[in-house]
């Protein structure tokens, strides 16, 4: 499996990158075992910056005569905000997302055929739209059969998680989100510095599936012991001050 994800990832190479990848990795890391504690500053301070990126693309995107730096800051602030007040919601979405990934990795390695992945060719008329129509019909007839299915019951069975059991969905979350960036990230960092060393890793799927999901175990009970836990009303009522 994790093999499969070196011939998905992108090619980098220099000591930038290598840094850039070590540096994500060890970001990973920290959310892997500690992101549920702080999870609601943390997705706010994320759509924060998702807000100010988007916003400052937003002018050239639709060709107003506008300077970027308005609506980035406007944007900021009410991604800031949404995520401070829909903390559930935004976690059982990218709660969706991680295992939407995990679920599309799996059907490529089991469906693939053994055939690498063609990606398609970018040209000054390629946009969004048209290279994922490109990439998805150049995907084997077997994964575009299943993957969909099986990446949306993930996606509903991460959203309904959150809205029944918040403080779950919210360990898992972390857990999944860092150790998917300390996978990805890792990985990228050993193919630029030591590829050699990819030569370690198990090579049974059934062996890093085993472990993948023994760590996200580990993290989300770590994460589990440390989370604030939801502060319960006391259901006995006071007495009323006495009148001397």
């Amino acid at each position: 499996m994790l093999q499969e994800m070196v011939t998905l990832l992108p090619a980098l190479s220099g000591p930038r990158c290598l840094a850039a990848c070590v540096a994500c990795a060890i970001v990973g890391l920290g959310l892997w075992v500690g992101g549920a504690r702080y999870s609601r500053h943390l997705m706010s301070l994320t759509l924060t910056a998702v807000g100010a990126v988007v916003g400052l693309q937003l002018p050239k995107w639709f060709g107003w005569t506008m300077n970027g730096g308005g609506t980035a800051v406007a944007l900021a602030v009410v991604g800031g905000v949404l995520g401070f007040l829909l903390h559930r919601a935004w976690v059982g979405l990218m709660l969706g997302v991680a295992m939407s990934f995990w679920t599309a990795l799996i059907c490529w390695v089991l469906l693939n055929d053994d055939k690498p992945l063609a990606w398609p060719t970018v040209s000054d008329q390629t946009t969004a739209r048209t290279y994922a129509t490109d990439l998805w019909q150049l995907l084997p007839a077997d994964v575009t059969r299943i993957l969909p299915y099986a990446a949306g019951s993930a996606m509903i069975s991460a959203i309904c998680l959150a809205l029944l059991w918040p403080r779950v969905a919210t360990v898992l979350n972390w857990s999944f989100v860092g150790l998917t960036l300390l996978i990805a990230c890792g990985i990228q960092a050993i193919v630029i510095h030591e590829p050699n060393w990819m030569t370690m890793l198990p090579a049974q799927t059934w062996a890093q599936a085993t472990a993948f999901f023994g760590m996200i175990a580990f993290g989300s009970i770590v994460q589990w012991k440390i989370a604030p836990k939801r502060k319960q009303k006391s259901s006995v009522a006071e007495p009323p001050p006495s009148i001397s």
